[in-house]
């Protein structure tokens, strides 16, 4: 069996960056949160110290030229998007998928995974034995517990990225047990945070890599069909979900129960359009959400990831992230790799009544563009233009001469 090769220097600078970044990441969303506000200028220069270590990453590593042009082009749009928006975290995302090309998909994910379900389980333990909070909430009516998150879904959304991850990492090796412990702890979840959409589209997750792995002839028929179809399903997803929050309508009956269905954010979405508009590069906007309605302020969160990133970034970026996830399914497609195609698909379900599409916090997967950018005809590495490496190698010739 052919070992892989160990860790380059590039890789480890840019594993200790994502291990800084999601440890203050992670961190934001347990209750212990409000415990270290005295430290949030710690926290906030350790966030700086993980985009530093990002950036000695690319200037160390060797890049493809494909990897090298499209960063570069996304940068420069996502600086223009930022500066119109005020939130600078899309450049340094971007930043982050760019030091990424260092290494590859499946290794940056698995780190990922551990760092996710380490913290996870560490929460989860504290809250239940009495050493951080467990809140509880809507105790008179569904008494939804937040097992030390900020906020009730935040635990079963976290887990369901947690066992796609795990799906992803597995793929072939996954065994129907596995899949059966895994829907086991999403059932616990459920019963104890009632995140209703995130249980049921975890189930479906769960249950769609059963029946593929069945292997009956019908059954792979049907799969290879939509690995085909798959390129296609980020912009029917996008374009489904702006039409059903752009076109609701406050008066008509189906709509009301669509929007009862998925807990107001219809209207809360169409408020959002009125309110704010559509722009081509994005704007600020001052979400309002239940930490801040708590102590008053109107409630103005709008949870689809579609149109939260075109609210928030404007339209230009909004197709960007398509893209990102087309080129994603497409190289899936080529690969012949179902198990892309279906949790890729499903997270972008998923992103519809939730905002995790960009928000690699919790969602991975795009990541799993680094072994886009680094296949095919672009395999031969060649120097960054920035790289100390190429530095070095100009100043040996020129000190030859």
């Amino acid at each position: 069996m052919k070992q892989e090769p160990g860790l380059t220097k590039s890789e480890f600078i840019f594993f200790l960056g994502i291990l800084v970044y999601y440890t203050v990441s992670l961190l934001d969303l347990t209750v212990a949160s409000t415990l270290l506000n005295e430290y949030g200028t710690i926290l906030k220069g350790l966030r700086f110290l993980s985009y530093l270590l990002f950036l000695v990453a690319i200037i160390d590593c060797y890049v493809t030229k494909h990897a090298f042009l499209f960063c570069t082009i996304a940068m420069c749009a996502m600086v223009f998007c930022a500066a119109f928006s005020t939130d600078r975290s899309v450049v340094y995302i971007l930043l982050m998928l760019f030091a990424a090309t260092c290494s590859t998909s499946k290794r940056v994910i698995i780190f990922i995974f551990s760092l996710q379900l380490l913290f996870f389980s560490m929460v989860v333990l504290m809250s239940q034995t009495g050493m951080i909070q467990d809140v509880i909430f809507d105790i008179s009516t569904r008494a939804r517990h937040g097992l030390g998150f900020t906020w009730t879904s935040i635990p079963a959304i976290l887990f369901f990225y947690i066992s796609l991850e795990y799906i992803y990492i597995r793929s072939e090796k996954l065994k129907c047990i596995e899949l059966f412990i895994m829907e086991f702890f999403h059932v616990i979840l459920y019963v104890l945070t009632d995140s209703r959409m995130c249980f049921t589209i975890a189930t479906i997750s769960v249950f769609a890599i059963l029946v593929y792995k069945m292997k009956f002839r019908f059954i792979k028929a049907l799969y290879k069909f939509f690995l085909w179809i798959s390129p296609v399903i980020p912009i029917a997803v996008c374009a489904f979900s702006l039409f059903i929050h752009m076109g609701y309508q406050e008066n008509g009956a189906i709509w009301q129960k669509l929007n009862s269905f998925l807990s107001n954010r219809l209207q809360l979405g169409y408020d959002a359009v009125k309110q704010y508009g559509i722009t081509m590069f994005g704007q600020k906007v001052e979400w309002i959400g239940n930490v801040k309605a708590a102590e008053g302020l109107e409630y103005n969160f709008v949870d689809c990831s579609y149109l939260q990133i075109m609210l928030n970034y404007g339209v230009l970026f909004l197709l960007f992230v398509i893209c990102v996830y087309t080129v994603i399914l497409l190289y899936a497609k080529k690969q012949k790799n179902v198990y892309v195609g279906i949790i890729v698909s499903i997270s972008l379900v998923l992103s519809i009544t939730e905002p995790r599409l960009w928000n690699i916090s919790f969602n991975a997967f795009p990541f799993l563009l680094i072994d886009v950018l680094n296949s095919g005809k672009w395999k031969e590495k060649v120097d960054n233009p920035i790289s100390g490496n190429m530095l070095i190698n100009k100043a040996n010739s020129f000190s030859m001469r």
